[in-house]
């Protein structure tokens, strides 16, 4: 699925915390080991994401369980489709796909994405120049 310089550099991970009072737990991605983006059901305020609140996602606040819907839709998309998804997870998987080319990378307004789906495009963009890891 990652193309092959990012494959080994970015890391989606998942986990379930079964014996807390919730059951939920936390999703999280990392780029060289270190993680860029969290994703819990419980803010460090004290308060719980929001699902109906239309501006989390644009302010990077996105659920535990936000991750794996995301990779179960992705999955069931072209990357056509994919790329100009709503859901700004969806579109930073769409980023990190194979299928996607220099050409394509080029033509995706950074300014107008996400902060997370800009981090991973500007990742892509600069590996893709570089070429593959040793």
């Amino acid at each position: 699925m990652f193309a092959e310089e990012v494959r080994g550099r970015v890391e989606l991970r998942t986990t379930r915390y079964t014996k807390a009072h919730d059951r939920f737990g936390r999703s999280w991605i990392t780029v060289d080991g270190r993680q860029i983006v969290n994703m819990c059901n419980h803010l460090p305020s004290g308060t719980t994401v929001a699902d109906h609140d239309p501006t989390r996602f644009e302010e990077g606040v996105f659920a535990g369980y936000d991750l794996p819907e995301a990779m179960r839709w992705f999955l069931t998309l072209s990357i056509d489709d994919a790329l100009a998804s709503e859901h700004p997870l969806v579109r930073a998987l769409a980023v990190l796909d194979r299928r996607v080319g220099q050409r394509r990378l080029a033509r995706i307004d950074a300014a107008t994405e996400q902060a997370l789906v800009r981090r991973l495009l500007s990742l892509r963009r600069t590996t893709a120049t570089a070429g593959p890891a040793a």
